[in-house]
């Protein structure tokens, strides 16, 4: 729990135009004192503090940090020590670490669920993870943020994990919560509400979000684990082609669909190599990256179409959106949460200029070994050059 009350007594106290000597003679306690807290030498006695805020005509909670800006301030902090292993406070496992730093700052906010599904999500997540040390806090975070939280998507998240970790007893306890079918889906709901009120349009434009809702969730399903090159690459072409035959008359891939097409070439490319077929992973290289470069140049507020229109009904893509733009104008739900669908490309352009790092061993299932044969020749340094260059900045996988 991080407190700003020396930060705070000496910004607010030279507000107020006051030494530390006035300031200790008004509350009656030695300029020493003053002094010390100001250092962050220790902390005023808390029967102190109102006399203090008093004195400075501001409230406890600003004095000690816990009004807006401070909470803003504070929760600033936490998000930046919870990844940066010299700001994180404790010793020992980094993980456990996290945890405990999290669980600390979510009794002190206990509104903030994107911290308790962080929790849950480091207990849960990674072949490292240790979910059994410290089940009763997984079960209690997990069990207020279903109960209490008013974010669907961070409920939905919380429940797959919960559920992935859980004791073989308690699995029924959660499924319990889960919902057991895509037709009690909220839109679907929605689209037989409309129908049966006989609002045809509405339910029509719902039916057609709904396909492209579930194309995205087929699409986008990652195998959990790490499979054979040509397990991946079985994957991949089945995946280029269902998107293929989205296209209309005249289309080669619809430009909603160019950043995923893109980044599947860039991964069934890597099974290649895997597989020792070097040329043809070249030749696809070439292909995507070509796909890619395409789909950054398209303007961020330009609609881009999903293809076939029986399907999808003209509904729109903008790349400064992250959402699904209906016909009319109005935007409904975040492409991100239907599959990894949001920035394939652009994820698989990046793990691909990461390459030269040598701490990096696998991403999304892809191991470093598939390219074991080619890493160090010239021409393969060419193509990680040339993914360097379409990302346009350092690739966020390589250590920093």
């Amino acid at each position: 729990m991080k407190l700003n009350i020396a930060q705070n007594l000496r910004k607010y106290r030279k507000e107020r135009g006051l030494t530390q000597e006035e300031l200790a003679k008004r509350i009656d306690i030695s300029p020493q004192s003053v002094s010390k807290w100001e250092c962050g030498d220790g902390y005023p006695d808390i029967e102190l503090l109102p006399a203090i805020a008093n004195h400075l005509k501001i409230s406890v909670d600003a004095l000690i940090g816990n009004d807006d800006a401070g909470k803003k301030e504070d929760l600033k902090y936490f998000w930046e020590a919870l990844y940066d292993e010299n700001k994180l406070p404790g010793e020992g496992d980094i993980r456990e670490r996290r945890v405990q730093f999290a669980a600390d700052y979510w009794r002190k906010y206990p509104e903030e669920y994107r911290i308790a599904a962080n929790i849950v999500h480091e207990l849960t997540f990674g072949r490292d993870r240790n979910p059994e040390k410290f089940r009763p806090l997984l079960y209690e975070t997990a069990e207020k943020i279903l109960t209490e939280c008013p974010d669907p998507l961070i409920r939905d998240e919380v429940l797959r994990n919960i559920c992935a970790v859980c004791t073989e007893e308690d699995l029924s306890r959660w499924l319990s919560r889960c919902t057991f079918e895509y037709r009690s889906c909220r839109h679907e709901v929605l689209e037989k509400r409309y129908w049966d009120g006989e609002e045809y349009d509405k339910a029509h434009a719902l039916h057609l979000l709904n396909n492209l809702k579930l194309a995205c969730h087929v699409l986008g399903r990652e195998i959990q684990r790490e499979i054979s090159p040509e397990q991946r690459a079985a994957q991949m072409t089945e995946r280029r082609r269902l998107i293929e035959s989205f296209a209309e008359d005249g289309e080669r891939v619809p430009d909603a669909w160019l950043d995923f097409y893109a980044g599947c070439g860039i991964r069934l490319a890597s099974a290649y190599f895997g597989m020792g077929e070097d040329e043809k992973a070249y030749a696809l290289l070439d292909e995507s990256f070509a796909d890619y470069e395409t789909w950054v140049s398209f303007p961020m507020d330009k609609g881009l179409e999903y293809g076939r229109k029986e399907l999808f009904g003209g509904i729109l893509y903008f790349r400064k959106a992250w959402t699904f733009c209906m016909p009319d104008g109005s935007s409904e739900g975040d492409l991100f949460f239907h599959g990894f669908i949001s920035h394939y490309g652009g994820n698989s352009v990046n793990y691909f200029a990461s390459l030269t790092e040598p701490n990096w061993r696998s991403y999304c299932g892809i191991p470093r070994e598939w390219f074991a044969g080619v890493l160090e020749t010239p021409r393969f340094r060419e193509y990680i050059a040339r993914a360097e260059a379409l990302l346009g900045y350092t690739s966020t996988l390589r250590k920093k």
